[in-house]
């Protein structure tokens, strides 16, 4: 995933078969080759690891395939250090626009971001205490349902842009908290 979250590449046995492989994650401006090359959309990403284990029975069996999983590469840098998740607003934006100096966001999102320009200035801390009570009323409404799920026959099913969010930045949000 990039730093934004988008799944950049799924690989499962859904989209590789169970035979595994060997992949080459490669950044933007990046050179390198490798048997199979997997683009990454910002400098810093991350990746998520699921193992299936089917009952305690299969315990032995998942950590053999867990103790199978190896990522090699050159030392890179850290992504900017950020900000705690419950900080104040003023060490969040801080954070945000750290991080968006070293992993910067696609153009698709430059609109909204001038809109909101201003929001990072906290000038004052009238404004820095309103924009902390706009992220605590946020994160509270999120929290109570802003995950959107839709249900058929009894399940639960998450929407379709699941880890490509676009602009959708509420659902985004919502999967992130």
């Amino acid at each position: 995933m990039d730093m934004f979250t988008n799944n950049n590449a799924v690989l499962g046995t859904r989209t590789i078969g169970n035979a595994g492989g060997t992949f080459t994650i490669i950044g933007p401006g990046q050179t390198g080759s490798g048997p199979e090359v997997v683009r990454v959309a910002t400098p810093h990403a991350w990746l998520l690891i699921r193992t299936l284990v089917d009952g305690t029975a299969d315990l032995a069996a998942a950590r053999q395939i867990q103790d199978g999983f190896k990522l090699e590469g050159p030392s890179g840098s850290p992504p900017n250090d950020h900000a705690a998740r419950n900080d104040a607003a003023p060490a969040l934006f801080a954070s945000i626009q750290s991080l968006m100096a070293s992993d910067p966001p696609p153009a698709t999102d430059t609109a909204v971001l001038r809109r909101i320009a201003a929001a990072l200035e906290l000038a004052t801390p009238a404004a820095a205490e309103a924009i902390g009570e706009g992220v605590a009323a946020a994160r509270s409404a999120l929290m109570s349902g802003g995950r959107r799920l839709e249900f058929i026959e009894g399940w639960s099913y998450p929407r379709a842009n699941l880890g490509n969010f676009d602009q959708d930045y509420r659902y985004r949000a919502a999967v992130a908290l």
